[in-house]
Parts: structure tokens; C-alpha cells; sequence
């Protein structure tokens, strides 16, 4: 996004400010009523984990266990980010102040992660596996047998 001023000279200057996709309406949208249609909308737009990410820097650890509730946040590889992820803000909250006011909350949201995962891939491992049936019919039959 271009800003413009004026430099000692009088000539009018164009700055280019940051925009960081946590600043953008999108993402407001996504903090002020959370509906079905916007979360969609913003998945396909940004993916999960970077939902995550941004819920996570804000410590916004409530938002996050309403996803995991409400079962948006399903798939295994999600699941391993997000417990990954809590896991270093357990270890950094040992060195930061602002974490160390919130590990019972990412210790809590680490476990419901951690459950999670164990369903899903408990999930993974009773579904039946396929076996390949050969199919009866041949394949290479010859066009011109009959002739």
C-alpha cells in the first residue's frame, strides 16, 4: 500500500507501509462472527495452520479450543501443527513473561491437541483396508480374433 508525503523539497514522497495478513478484513471478519460460510471462505483463502498461527501470536488460546470443539480443525497434519506449535510456546514460556500468564492454558490446549490426534489416527488405523479384486474381464482382447 502506497502513502504519500512531502520531503524537505516539497515534492510529495510515496512510503510504502506493511499490511500483514492478520491486518486484513478478512481476518477481522474472522474474529468478529466466526460463521460457517467466512470460515470456509477463509480456508481456502489462507489454510488452517496460518488460522492457527495467527490465534496463537495473539494468545488467543479460547478461539483455538472453540475450532478444536467444533471440529475445524480436523486433519492429522493440523493436529501435529498445532501441538507442535504449543509445544514451543510451553518452552518459550520459560524465557517470555507474556507466556508464562498463559502455560496452564497452552498446557491444556496441548492435551486436547494431543487427544485429538490420538483419535484421528486411531480413526486411520480401524478403517478396512481395500484389497484389489482383479477385475474379470480381460483387458487385451484381440479385435480381429473373430476374423
Amino acid at each position: 500500500m502506497l502513502t504519500g508525503g512531502l520531503n524537505d523539497s516539497g515534492k510529495v514522497m510515496q512510503t510504502q507501509t506493511r499490511r500483514r495478513a492478520v491486518d486484513s478484513p478478512i481476518a477481522f471478519n474472522m474474529q468478529n462472527g466466526n460463521t460457517r460460510d467466512d470460515w470456509g471462505k477463509i480456508v481456502r483463502l489462507y489454510g488452517v495452520q496460518f488460522i492457527i498461527r495467527i490465534h496463537l501470536r495473539k494468545c488467543e488460546f479460547r478461539q483455538v479450543r472453540l475450532m478444536l470443539q467444533e471440529k475445524r480443525i480436523v486433519a492429522e497434519a493440523d493436529l501435529l501443527f498445532l501441538a507442535s506449535a504449543l509445544q514451543r510456546m510451553e518452552e518459550q514460556a520459560l524465557v517470555e513473561e507474556e507466556l508464562k500468564i498463559h502455560v496452564d492454558s497452552i498446557q491444556e490446549l496441548r492435551q486436547l491437541a494431543d487427544l485429538r490426534i490420538q483419535l484421528a489416527s486411531q480413526q486411520r488405523a480401524n478403517q478396512p483396508v481395500q484389497s484389489v479384486q482383479p477385475d474379470p474381464t480381460p483387458h487385451h482382447e484381440d479385435p480381429y480374433a473373430d476374423l
